[in-house]
């Protein structure tokens, strides 16, 4: 799980606290539908692909992210340097493997929600791109406690990809309030 260090992250406005309260005041499934919500409303005008400006035709990047389908957009949020995330290099369809065509919904709805099933079909997934691929994979499969470290490596995975779209939002959100920045 993600912590901050930063103790002014953890002071809420009355009005945070007041959505906090809310959305803990909501069953699981209507919490996964509002975070989706919330997240599709801020992508109708921000970007996830994290540090977007450190391209020098960044405007560009932009308007191609936006105009993409929202799987590639999600897509360029991706951990790197992982295990898992080397899997992509085999094939570019983990994603859509592991949780279908829409896995929007994964990403963008709550962990909390089905996110044993999601970390375990990331998992499977992952094994059956090596699988076909003819690759050796890291972990084997025939190995309960080296399924029980992929599971792991793909809940940090998922974990990870979340909070970088969240970042990625908040610096687009940033940078549109304060554009001299």
């Amino acid at each position: 799980m993600l912590e901050t260090n930063n103790p002014k992250e953890l002071r809420l406005s009355f009005d945070e606290n007041r959505l906090v309260r809310l959305f803990r005041c909501m069953s699981k499934v209507d919490r996964s539908i509002q975070l989706y919500k919330l997240h599709q409303q801020l992508m109708k005008t921000h970007t996830v692909l994290p540090e977007l400006e450190r391209f020098t035709n960044w405007k560009e990047h932009k308007a191609e992210e936006m105009s993409s389908h929202i799987n590639e957009r999600l897509n360029s949020a991706r951990p790197f340097q992982t295990e898992i995330a080397n899997a992509h290099e085999l094939t570019l369809d983990l994603s859509e493997m592991a949780w279908g065509c829409d896995f929007a919904e994964v990403l963008l709805g709550t962990e909390e929600l089905q996110n044993n099933e999601f970390v375990e079909s990331l998992s499977m997934a992952y094994l059956q791109a090596h699988h076909e691929a003819g690759a050796e994979p890291c972990y084997d499969p025939n190995d309960d406690d080296q399924i029980g470290y992929l599971n792991e490596e793909a809940a940090n995975y998922l974990c990870y990809w979340r909070e970088n779209i969240v970042r990625g939002l908040e610096q687009s959100v940033a940078r549109k309030a304060n554009p001299s920045s």
